[in-house]
């Protein structure tokens, strides 16, 4: 038992002095600085070329995606829960989104009762 233990923890020091020699080729090889200076010029790259933009649009152009595939996984859900005695399929509720004048002048309400 004790011969095993050592054995395994030869075993683990083994590969952790390997583990310890790979990290310090890694780290001879990749100089930090060189690789910050090629990113940055990179990004400016990227920059006069108007691709950040692009994709920054691209990005919240997926919202509607985004809706349909929730509409889609709702669907799937009833589908499966459909079965089960104590699912009821219910759709959300759509918020009721007020106008803000709506909204100010609730407020002042609100405001004008408490200061009363």
């Amino acid at each position: 038992m004790q011969l095993q233990q050592q054995l395994s923890m030869l075993r683990i020091a083994g590969c952790m002095q390997k583990s310890g020699q790979i990290m310090g080729m890694m780290n001879d090889i990749i100089k930090l600085p060189q690789l910050q200076a090629v990113m940055s010029a990179m990004g400016q790259e990227m920059m006069k070329a108007g691709l950040i933009e692009e994709m920054i649009a691209d990005t919240f152009e997926d919202d509607e995606l985004d809706e349909e595939a929730d509409e889609e996984v709702q669907k799937v859900f009833d589908n499966i829960l459909a079965g089960l005695p104590a699912y009821k399929a219910t759709k959300p509720e759509p918020i009721n989104e007020k106008d803000d004048d709506e909204v100010d002048d609730e407020m002042v309400a609100r405001l004008a009762a408490l200061s009363k």
